[in-house]
């Protein structure tokens, strides 16, 4: 039972502009931790599989045309040879275990407590609003284009987004992630629109059935009810 919560629970790792030798080295390394890790992890060498969304980022800063890490971003982390030369919180290439060990355990932590608020309130969904072009905009595939277009004069649920651009959801999360990774897309919780109106209904009965307990009893006080 627990083998299975595990995987149940399992958070992923990106490396999308990472070499098959280092994706491998990072295989590794979560081997070593994994009896000091408190949640479990999987690496995915590019993004993740349609609807599982990813917890961490990590890009290797050398890498020609590699994105801009945003700092403070506690999704996206830069890894570079020379961390120094980049914002606080970069980390050595090649990867090294005890920085691998500290970002997965505060990650694991935050992740998990952001599910679990999730699944608290299923009636929350993250929308997205684009807050700038990307430079080499055409580098970019033109059907991503629309997905940028479609969320720059409002925020939009990733469905919304996917109706407006009649593209497969898997191809707006791909370049959701990218915006994510390069700092360019915002990410904002909002409350489902269908939940709004089925909480205002409930309200609204459970207002009714207020009322008429209260009138019953009054009746009844007065010699008047049934």
């Amino acid at each position: 039972m627990r083998r299975q919560e595990d995987s149940v629970r399992a958070l992923r790792i990106a490396c999308p502009n990472f070499s098959a030798e280092e994706v491998g080295a990072l295989r590794s390394i979560l081997g070593l931790l994994k009896p000091y890790l408190k949640h479990a992890w999987v690496v995915d060498a590019v993004v993740a599989e349609a609807g599982v969304p990813i917890d961490v980022c990590l890009i290797n800063v050398d890498h020609p045309g590699a994105p801009a890490v945003p700092p403070g971003n506690l999704r996206v982390i830069g890894c570079s040879s020379r961390p120094r030369n980049y914002p606080r919180g970069t980390l050595h290439r090649p990867l090294r275990p005890p920085e691998i060990l500290a970002l997965l355990s505060e990650a694991g932590s935050r992740v998990l407590g952001e599910r679990q608020y999730a699944d608290a309130t299923p009636s929350l969904e993250w929308s997205y609003r684009l807050m700038a072009w990307p430079r080499d905009l055409t580098d970019w595939p033109k059907s991503w284009w629309r997905v940028m277009a479609s969320m720059t004069a409002e925020a939009l649920p990733l469905p919304r987004i996917a109706e407006r651009t009649e593209l497969p959801l898997r191809y707006v999360e791909l370049c959701i992630e990218r915006l994510h990774a390069a700092g360019l897309v915002e990410r904002i919780p909002r409350v489902r629109e269908g939940a709004v109106v089925q909480a205002a209904v409930v309200q609204e009965q459970e207002g009714r059935r207020r009322w008429s307990g209260l009138a019953s009893r009054i009746l009844h006080r007065f010699g008047l009810g049934k």
